[in-house]
């Protein structure tokens, strides 16, 4: 194969790959979009989604991070919601007091963490939260689900602290890869239907 042949399969290739790259960003473009106003229409906000860009294995600054997992995840974690009547405010980024306020209000029941932390934590943007800082700050526990989208090692659990019924919702038990956590929220999506 002549040099010429090859560098032209590669630039084949690198154009479907970009092709492939456009389609996925573009579908969630839309799905976001459309998840938004029905969101919006949506009659009770008792839903909050804490997104962490808290990770030092990944060279972008935290808020870059968490805006990448929301972009990458509203849909599925927000029309999971939508679908048993639930709406949701999404909060990026959050540092320690915003997460604890938030846990703090009534009118939100059901939680969900999404990105760096461990059944007994979860990483905000200036350090994580644990069971004690739960407890500690009062805050009653919620009659809803709590989903977590982070690691799951780690005992005890955040959802012991935080939730009326602890069975609730649903999490991980080990290490997890980005693509676990975002084909993961799609499956339990589609599970409510």
């Amino acid at each position: 194969m002549t040099l010429e042949k090859m560098a032209e399969k590669v630039h084949k290739v690198n154009k479907k790959l970009l092709l492939a790259q456009a389609l996925f960003v573009g579908f969630h473009a839309a799905t976001n979009l459309t998840t938004y106003f029905v969101n919006k229409s949506m009659p009770n906000e008792n839903t909050i989604v804490f997104t962490s860009g808290s990770d030092d294995k990944i060279p972008l600054p935290y808020e870059v991070n968490a805006k990448i997992i929301d972009f990458f995840m509203y849909t599925q974690v927000t029309l999971r919601q939508n679908l048993h009547g639930n709406k949701v405010i999404w909060m990026s980024n959050s540092n320690k007091k915003e997460v604890l306020n938030g846990l703090s209000n009534l009118q939100y029941q059901n939680i969900v963490f999404i990105g760096h932390g461990t059944g007994y934590s979860f990483w905000t943007a200036d350090g994580p939260i644990y069971p004690e800082d739960i407890s500690s700050s009062k805050i009653r526990k919620k009659s809803g689900e709590l989903i977590q989208h982070t690691c799951g090692m780690g005992s005890p659990e955040l959802r012991n602290s935080l939730l009326t019924f602890p069975e609730k919702g649903y999490y991980f038990e080990g290490p997890i890869t980005a693509k676990q956590n975002y084909l993961t929220a799609w499956k339990e999506l589609f599970k409510s239907f």
